[in-house]
C-alpha cells in the first residue's frame, strides 16, 4: 500500500517547500480546511516551516499564502512531470510517455478511497472492518471486489442499518448507509396496494412474499416505480388483488 502511493504520488509529481511569515499556523491550518495534504512537516524556527506537496495542491495554496501574508518557495522538484520537462526534448520522452500512460492505466485498477455516507451514530470504523472482510480496502483489485457480498454483510451484521449501497467510481469506492426506524411499520395486510420505490437506485435481489415482481436484478430503477404488484395471476385462477409484500429487496 505504501509503495503504491509512493508511486502514486512520483508519477505526478511533488514539491519541497519553504514557509515563511509570522502566521504560518493559520497556513498550515487552512490547507488542511481545503484539504490540501502536506506531509513532511517540520518547523526549522518559530517563523518558518517546511513541508513536502503534490505537484497539483501547490497551485492551490498560492491564495492561503496571500491570505496569511506568508512566503512559499521551492527548494527541491521530484516526481516525472519535472523529469519530463528535462528530457522533453530527448527521445526518452516519448518512452516515458508511454510507461507513464501503462502505469496510470495500472493504477486506475486499483482502490485508492474509500467514502462512507449516512447520517449515522453508527462508527464508521466498523463498516470499514465490514468491508475488509469482504474484500474491499485501499489498494484492492477492483475487478475483484464483489459488492453483492459486502452489501449483504453489513447488513446482516448491523441490525440498525435498514439499507446499504456501493457503487465504485473511478478509483473510489462509495458506500451510502440508511438506519432503520426506531419503530417497526404495521402494515395492514388487508389494503390493496404495491410496491413502490422510494428512491432512484438499481435493483440488487428482490423476492416476492405477496404480489408479483415487475422488476429483475440489475435493473435500473426510478422513484415511485412500482416493484411488485398487487395483482396475483393463478394457473387455474382468475387474476386477484393483494396487498404486496416483500421479504428481500435491494
Amino acid at each position: 500500500m505504501k509503495l503504491l502511493k509512493i508511486l502514486y504520488l512520483y508519477i505526478f509529481g511533488y514539491v519541497d517547500i519553504v514557509v515563511s511569515g509570522f502566521f504560518t499556523e493559520r497556513f498550515i491550518n487552512l490547507c488542511f480546511a481545503k484539504s490540501i495534504f502536506l506531509w513532511k512537516l517540520d518547523r526549522i524556527s518559530s517563523c518558518e516551516i517546511v513541508a513536502r506537496i503534490s505537484k497539483k495542491d501547490f497551485k492551490k495554496i498560492r491564495s492561503l499564502a496571500k491570505a496569511t501574508k506568508s512566503k512559499v518557495q521551492i527548494f527541491k522538484k521530484k516526481g516525472v512531470p519535472f523529469v519530463l520537462n528535462r528530457y522533453k526534448k530527448r527521445k526518452i520522452f516519448a518512452i516515458t510517455l508511454g510507461v507513464i500512460a501503462i502505469l496510470i492505466f495500472g493504477l486506475t485498477r486499483f482502490v485508492w478511497n474509500i467514502e462512507i455516507n449516512g447520517d449515522m451514530e453508527i462508527d464508521k470504523n466498523l463498516i470499514l472492518m465490514e468491508l475488509k472482510k469482504s474484500g474491499i480496502q485501499e489498494g484492492k483489485l477492483i475487478s475483484k471486489i464483489d459488492t453483492s457480498k459486502a452489501i449483504n454483510n453489513i447488513c446482516m451484521k448491523n441490525e440498525n442499518i435498514s439499507w446499504c449501497g456501493i457503487k465504485i467510481k473511478g478509483t473510489n469506492v462509495i458506500v451510502s448507509l440508511e438506519e432503520a426506524s426506531l419503530k417497526n411499520e404495521v402494515i395492514d395486510e388487508n389494503i390493496v396496494c404495491d410496491i413502490v420505490a422510494k428512491k432512484d437506485g438499481i435493483i440488487t435481489k428482490v423476492t416476492a412474499r405477496n404480489g408479483t415482481p415487475v422488476v429483475k436484478e440489475g435493473d435500473l430503477i426510478k422513484k415511485d416505480d412500482v416493484l411488485i404488484s398487487n395483482v396475483i395471476e393463478g394457473k387455474y385462477t382468475d387474476p386477484r388483488n393483494v396487498a404486496a409484500n416483500r421479504r428481500s429487496f435491494g
